[in-house]
């Protein structure tokens, strides 16, 4: 019985003894037929979006051909774009050609406005019609070879009536197609909308600032001769040289000047205007180059 009870008591020492050597704190092994884990796959990428697609943007307008340069003699456009904006434009002129038959009164007609700033001469020749601001051009076959040149116009759009005179070559308008100084057109619509309904009426026998003025080109001569009638009202139908034979024809260039080929003798030369309405008169000019003389004289 003795010995029984020391067994028991060497067992529980051992049990005991065991106990303190293992750290109380550390975790129990983890058993080894653990189940591995179960691995999902990443989700697949989701489809692209297509992009948003849309409409391409709508012209806004015609081109309008890049700036030349305008001089009353031979050139070298407008547009530029039909844009709201304003536009500058210098102009070509075409070879001389014989006069051509000048456009005469008639009613109201409908088309459209566009607009640009002048930056040197028009092709009529006018060296004040940038300053006036009242300046239109013409498509090609309303210009007419410069037969139109002088001609007045009252122009109406969306917000009024403006008066304007017919002073340049629009190469790239088409017929019906008007393009305002952009004062003017500023007066009878909004710059912003850039071209325009109109209404077009020629004006007979328009009030003058003055006597008629005739310009006299550089490098004319008793053997060659160019003269520029201003402020004449009406376009002119003819001009003509008084000379040691008599009365002689001027041929109209496409720039508005008036052409004797073979001079006029050294001057003071008379000169006899008609315009397209039957009017004439009769002034005289000095061949003097480069210069603008009042006459004194009126067609009406």
């Amino acid at each position: 019985m003795l010995a029984a009870g020391l067994t028991a008591l060497v067992a529980v020492g051992a049990a005991v003894l065991v106990g303190a050597v293992r750290d109380p704190g550390a975790p129990a092994p983890e058993s080894l037929d653990r189940p591995a884990p179960v691995v999902t796959s990443e989700p697949a990428a989701a489809p692209a979006r297509p992009a948003a697609t849309r409409p391409a943007p709508e012209s806004a307008g015609p081109l309008r051909p890049a700036p030349v340069t305008t001089t009353p003699a031979p050139r070298t456009p407008t547009a530029a774009a039909s844009t709201p904006a304003s536009r500058e434009r210098r102009r070509t002129a075409a070879p001389r050609t014989p006069p051509t038959t000048p456009p005469t009164a008639a009613p109201a007609t409908g088309g459209r406005a566009t607009f640009y700033t002048l930056a040197s001469l028009p092709n009529c020749g006018y060296e004040d019609a940038a300053a006036t601001g009242r300046y239109v051009a013409l498509s090609p076959a309303e210009y007419a070879g410069s037969a139109a040149c002088g001609t007045v116009l009252d122009v109406t759009g969306p917000n009024g009536t403006v008066r304007v005179t017919v002073s340049d070559l629009c190469p790239e308008c088409g017929p019906g197609h008007i393009d305002l100084a952009a004062p003017a057109f500023a007066r009878i619509a909004d710059p912003v909308a850039g071209i325009v309904p109109v209404t077009v009426a020629r004006v007979v026998d328009p009030p003058t600032p003055g006597p008629i003025r005739i310009r006299v080109k550089e490098g004319s001569s008793q053997y060659w001769l160019a003269v520029l009638p201003l402020d004449t009202g009406n376009p002119l139908g003819s001009v003509e040289a008084r000379t040691a034979t008599g009365w002689q024809r001027l041929i109209r260039s496409t720039y508005g000047y008036w052409i004797a080929e073979q001079g006029a003798g050294p001057g003071p030369v008379p000169l006899r205007l008609t315009d397209d309405r039957g009017h004439t008169a009769t002034a005289t000019v000095t061949v003097t180059p480069g210069t603008t003389q009042t006459t004194g004289a009126r067609l009406y």
